[in-house]
């Protein structure tokens, strides 16, 4: 018999056969570099298929395989030793059978948990508007005059709708529970992320270096005392660590979550809604970065690729000189900055897909220049480490090209 029909014969490949045949398992005659297949090619095949079935390694079937050769199982002692080899398997079996069924009922336990959780977020959720608590801090970004309120409806301390109005012709409202100003036009090269790809089609060494930036900032937040203090980030649509953070951080701050997209605001209004959690958040969506707040009235700002994604779609300003004016005089700023090495292809491509980008936009220089021109006080920095391969499906970063290291530096300064 050929080694074609011998393989087809015990439903293997033939490249199985022929690493049987080079580990000593079976031992064809070979004649002009053609292996013929014999009864006891058969029979021991059979055995290691069986051998397989019950588990053994390879090894240890060559042992045994061994052992018959030697012996034959000729004596009462070889059949005892042979039994013994299989009673040990079978031992181990009933272990690992234990073994497994304690792990099916623990598993059935941790899915009832996050069924539990599923159940839990199913429960109808406590609709949040703007907390009465954020009603001083509101104010005409043209004038800094009071807004007139009208048509308000107010239900468990939050404004859930409302017109605004000053004198000077400024308008506002707010729609379900959110902030929403007149905004201004959004570059056409942007788009709301409403199906959260930009997370979602992240490769995994990204997110573990995402987790490493978000522990560090959060490190430093629980350093602070946080209690009735004003905490603000924005350019949620981009990366939102405060939502990352969600069940840990303090509910006795005062939140404010901004992006250009009410849409996107709406969807993660819904999320935390969803959660019931205690917290107090107003949420805004306004896409002129003059805000509706009065200065000096934030005391933590939050940047998690904020100032990156900002001067994307901005050559005239920064981030810091348009949010400057509502940060107290010595709030804190945390955050995580993205860049690329100098001269990198990676550069090259973001300033080719985006042409109104920021020239120095993703540089290191730049972003410490900017801290430094602005006369922040530096307290503590980290570098995560840098990432080379964004992965194919992430829209987020198109403009990296894999083998560029993307760094993220992590950062927290005084004002």
């Amino acid at each position: 018999m050929k080694i074609g029909e011998f393989a087809r014969k015990h439903a293997i490949s033939i490249n199985t056969v022929r690493y049987y045949i080079n580990m000593g398992l079976i031992l064809p005659e070979a004649t002009n570099k053609q292996y013929r297949f014999n009864e006891q090619n058969m029979q021991d095949v059979e055995l290691i298929l069986q051998l397989k079935q019950y588990g053994f390694p390879i090894g240890q079937i060559h042992e045994i395989l061994s052992l018959m050769r030697i012996s034959n199982l000729a004596s009462q002692d070889d059949v005892l030793e042979y039994i013994d080899i299989l009673e040990n398997k079978k031992g181990k079996l009933h272990a690992e059978l234990n073994r497994l069924q304690q792990t099916i009922a623990e598993l059935g336990e941790y899915i009832e948990t996050i069924r539990s959780m599923h159940d839990k977020l199913a429960v109808r959720p406590r609709h949040i508007g703007v907390p009465i608590e954020f009603m001083p801090m509101l104010c005409c970004p043209h004038c800094t005059g009071n807004l007139g309120f009208a048509d308000a409806s107010i239900e468990n301390g939050h404004i859930l709708g409302a017109q605004l109005s000053c004198q000077c012709g400024y308008h506002a409202s707010i729609m379900n529970g959110i902030l929403v100003t007149q905004g201004r036009h959004i570059s056409e090269l942007d788009s709301p992320d409403l199906d959260r790809k930009f997370y979602k089609d992240l490769p995994a060494s990204w997110v573990s270096l995402f987790q490493r930036s978000y522990n560090w900032i959060f490190s430093r937040m629980r350093q602070m005392d946080l209690k009735n203090k004003v905490v603000m980030e924005n350019h949620i649509n981009c990366y939102f660590f405060l939502y990352v953070m969600l069940g840990k951080i303090d509910p006795d701050a005062l939140y404010i979550v901004s992006d250009k997209y009410p849409e996107i605001v709406t969807l993660y209004k819904e999320l935390i809604e969803s959660q019931n959690l205690n917290l107090k958040i107003l949420f805004l969506a306004d896409s002129s970065f003059k805000y509706p707040l009065r200065p000096n009235c934030v005391d933590l700002y939050i940047d998690y690729c904020s100032i990156n994604e900002y001067s994307i779609f901005e050559t005239q300003n920064d981030l810091i000189d348009v949010m400057r004016p509502y940060f107290k005089e010595g709030a804190d700023m945390l955050g995580t900055y993205f860049y690329f090495d100098s001269g990198s292809a990676s550069h090259r491509k973001l300033m080719a897909e985006y042409p109104i980008c920021f020239r120095q936009n993703y540089l290191l220089h730049h972003f410490n220049g900017l801290m430094q021109r602005n006369a922040f006080n530096l307290i503590a920095t980290k570098n995560n480490g840098y990432v080379t391969d964004a992965g194919s499906k992430n829209r987020n970063f198109t403009f990296h090209v894999a083998g560029d290291k993307l760094h993220l530096q992590s950062y927290h300064y005084k004002i």
